[in-house]
């Protein structure tokens, strides 16, 4: 039985599964969901999605995704906001504010929100604030890796990062090593609390049987023995990821097999490693 909502929350991410990418961000939607669910609070999601002026290639599918519905019980607003794609990082916060603060205010004075929060620093947190002060309501903002480790170190968006966190009732971090590198960053220690993403203990949990060796490597046509060390790694494919750094580790490690998960502009550039390497 759904606990009866006493207090509101506004979560604002960019961070969530759509109808053209239902993975993209299930993580965050799975710890809202658990929120609704499981506590006193009510969420409502604003997932603010970004086209360019002209839609092309992978952003055209993105149009399709631009619905608002109720999704797992959680009420969900998909407004579109432009972007320059590659070169306009730094006016996305406030491209994404602009877009959302009229749909914010509506929905404030329709029913109150107690807090806004957002998943993700960037463009996120620096979104938030602005929507945040436009609302006069406190804000959290939670880190979760690359936010802080690539966008944190970069020239013309490390400022905006850290304006967030400092305008931010609360800040979020998703381990204690995070925590640690965004207040070599700049933020204030004793501001960041440690937040651990959720596991879901019913879809994933532990096997350890032959069965299962045997059928990844039929599945994946590769030769996968019973002593074997199976490394796997899931995420996008790209260089942040760091991928490239193990594969060429596996020549030393003859019982590991490798899988990588995921899809990402460096596909090609790792199946070419594992050629060079000899570890296809």
């Amino acid at each position: 039985m759904i606990p009866a909502k006493t207090r509101r929350v506004l979560s604002i991410s960019t961070l969530w599964p759509n109808a053209t990418n239902r993975r993209f961000g299930t993580f965050v939607a799975r710890s809202i969901e658990a929120l609704h669910r499981e506590t006193h609070w009510e969420p409502v999601v604003i997932n603010p999605i970004g086209l360019p002026p002209v839609a092309i290639g992978r952003y055209k599918a993105l149009e399709n995704a631009l619905e608002d519905g109720v999704e797992h019980d959680v009420q969900i607003y998909r407004p579109r906001f432009r972007l320059i794609p590659k070169i306009g990082a730094r006016s996305n916060p406030q491209a994404i504010a602009n877009a959302v603060i009229p749909l914010a205010r509506k929905l404030h004075a329709e029913k109150p929100f107690d807090l806004i929060d957002t998943q993700f620093f960037w463009p996120d947190g620096p979104a938030t604030a602005l929507i945040a002060e436009a609302l006069d309501l406190p804000f959290s903002v939670k880190a979760r890796g690359s936010d802080i480790h690539y966008w944190g170190e970069q020239r013309q968006t490390r400022e905006l990062v850290l304006s967030a966190a400092d305008k931010a009732k609360g800040v979020l971090a998703v381990c204690e090593a995070l925590a640690d590198d965004m207040a070599e960053l700049g933020i204030e220690r004793d501001k960041i609390t440690v937040h651990y993403t959720g596991l879901d203990r019913d879809r994933f949990r532990p096997h350890n049987h032959a069965q299962l060796r045997g059928q990844l490597a039929e599945e994946f046509g590769i030769p996968i023995g019973a002593d074997d060390h199976l490394l796997v790694t899931v995420g996008a494919l790209i260089s942040r990821k760091g991928q490239e750094l193990v594969i060429p580790a596996l020549p030393d490690l003859p019982d590991a097999r490798l899988l990588l998960i995921g899809k990402g502009e460096d596909e090609d550039k790792l199946k070419s490693m594992a050629k060079s390497y000899g570890v296809a």
